[in-house]
């Protein structure tokens, strides 16, 4: 089953039904819009267990992954065309902001310019967006680089923004979004951010990427939001526009990869390509445990 490329504004647990009934057979997996509805009877039957089993064993959030302790925080305050930190773990060079060891980091403020993430050990290295502009005129807006893996939290009623520049990542591990990840990526708590890609795509992980929480907007030229391994949507309120894929993992290497899951939540998918893409056989789609 193909849905034509309109706009649609779905409860993930419908999405989930929607697409169980169409991918279960299939090579790969693409939906744009509409609306269905297949029973849990339905679902279970034609999904199979495949990417609920792979989503319990390493694709979801726990509450733990935004929770951070406040003695534990380095503030980072964002000043227009550079930044301050007292942390022997943050550098800055004009408006280039780089964070190089596991940890949280709290930015707050507005930066002409771009935050890295640079941490060669494999720890956590959590990002706090506590009311944070961050716009890049010539690349990603942040950008990890090196992590063992990434939260950003979403500060609690906190509205943050990140845009990157019109032309970048045109070459292979290039960060190519506005926010990027080379690592595993997790998107949570309750503020907002609004995520605009002007060259290519609005998020992108190279590894899993899990929205867990937050409102969440995505306006790209290109792909949306991009797993490449997996997508999850656990819960929040997710609103995309795209030239490209709304919501895409493409992952055609590894059959247990390469899925979407959208377990709970909101989403709403303007999709100028697929408004849902899956790359692998294993796309199955099944309904919140």
């Amino acid at each position: 089953m193909r849905l034509t490329k309109t706009r649609t504004a779905l409860s993930g647990a419908l999405i989930a039904a929607v697409l169980a009934a169409c991918t279960a057979e299939a090579a790969g997996t693409t939906a744009s819009g509409g609306t269905a509805s297949v029973s849990a009877e339905q679902v279970a039957a034609s999904s199979g267990t495949t990417v609920a089993d792979a989503v319990a064993a390493d694709a979801t959030a726990t509450a733990g992954d935004a929770a951070y302790a406040e003695a534990d925080v380095v503030d980072v305050t964002l000043t227009g065309d550079s930044a301050e930190s007292d942390s022997d773990a943050v550098t800055v060079d004009g408006g280039t902001v780089t964070i190089t060891a596991a940890g949280t980091y709290r930015l707050s403020g507005t930066l002409a310019g771009q935050v890295v993430v640079d941490s060669p050990d494999d720890g956590v290295v959590r990002i706090v967006l506590d009311a944070a502009e961050i716009t890049s005129s010539t690349t990603s807006a942040l950008a990890v680089v090196d992590a063992g893996s990434t939260v950003v939290v979403l500060a609690d009623g906190s509205t943050n923004s990140l845009s990157d520049g019109s032309a970048h990542g045109t070459g292979d591990g290039e960060p190519n979004a506005a926010l990027y990840s080379s690592a595993d990526l997790t998107i949570a708590a309750t503020g907002s951010l609004t995520v605009t890609g002007n060259a290519n795509d609005g998020i992108t992980s190279q590894d899993g990427l899990v929205i867990a929480s937050g409102t969440v907007t995505v306006d790209a030229v290109d792909d949306c939001v991009r797993g490449k391994d997996w997508l999850v949507v656990q819960d929040g309120t997710l609103t995309v526009t795209a030239g490209g894929d709304g919501l895409t993992s493409d992952d055609t290497e590894d059959t247990t990869r390469g899925y979407v899951y959208v377990a709970g939540g909101t989403v709403d998918v303007t999709a100028g390509g697929d408004g849902l893409s899956a790359a692998t056989a294993t796309s199955s789609w099944v309904p919140a445990p």
